[in-house]
Order: structure tokens, then sequence, then C-alpha cells
């Protein structure tokens, strides 16, 4: 991780960006749905102060005047009609 301030944030300001660097990422793809996974921890003055698990697809959705597009490859929705949808879990 590197440290990163946008440019209309405060100078001042208590809050902590970062960034992440993935060379060669791997992309979330329809076909192929990638995530990473792992932990992302917080620390100050050598301390743990939090933990979180992270999963995170890496992908780009666009809508245009040609449809969705996702990574750039534009993607066909198939839909249905109807009054009652069966229970899904995901």
């Amino acid at each position: 991780m590197r440290s990163w301030k946008r440019e209309d944030e405060e100078a001042d300001s208590k809050s902590l960006t970062m960034r992440v660097v993935i060379p060669e990422a791997s992309l979330w793809e329809p076909e192929s749905p990638f995530l990473y996974q792992g932990p992302v921890e917080l620390w100050q003055d050598e301390q743990l102060c939090e933990r979180v698990q992270l999963s995170h697809g890496l992908r780009v959705i666009t809508l245009g005047p040609r449809g969705i597009r996702v990574n750039g490859r534009q993607i066909t929705l198939e839909g249905v009609q109807g009054d009652r949808f069966p229970k899904t879990t995901w």
C-alpha cells in the first residue's frame, strides 16, 4: 500500500487514504469472476487498531449509447417478465 492524498483533501485532514498498486491485475469478468481476498489492517503506534477481511473484484462497468460494457467489452443482459419470481439465495 502507498500513501495517497487527493487534491481536494484539506492539508490538515485527519483522514488516512491509501492506495493499492497491483501490477498485471486480474480483472473480474462475468465468465471468470476473479476476486482478490485478504485482510486489511490499521496500525497505530505499533498496535493493531482494526482488521477486516476484504473480498473485492476489479472491473469497470459503463453504460453508453450502445449498451452496457464490462471492462470495455459489450455484454447482453437477459431478463424475464413476470409477476412472481422464485426465491434465490446468493
